[in-house]
């Protein structure tokens, strides 16, 4: 009886750990990805426009999820634009801007 008792529970226990979660549906993860590519796709326009205009462009990673803040930063770092970048509450000068102290 105690044994049945045990089995029962450990076979319930089992069950419970291996169940499937939920995954979150096809068109919560497209929206999520198209909202992405939108707020990706902003900043690299605005890259673009402040590197043939000159025009200063701030930028600040904590607007963006954790995932991608490195991400971005890398990339604004390397743009040729002329950027303020604030990445985890510091100010990194991107490539051009040590560039141009060097000179």
């Amino acid at each position: 009886m105690v044994a049945t008792i045990l089995i029962s529970f450990s076979l319930l226990l089992l069950w419970t750990a291996f169940s499937k979660k939920k995954k979150p549906t096809p068109q919560c993860e497209q929206k999520f990805d198209l909202e992405l590519a939108d707020q990706l796709g902003r900043l690299r326009y605005k890259l673009e426009e402040s590197a043939y205009s000159g025009r200063k462009v701030f930028v600040d990673t904590k607007d963006y999820q954790n995932e991608f803040q490195d991400l971005i930063a890398l990339e604004v770092i390397l743009s040729g634009a002329n950027v303020d970048l604030t990445h985890k509450g510091k100010n990194i000068p991107t490539a051009k801007q040590v560039m141009e102290k060097f000179k």
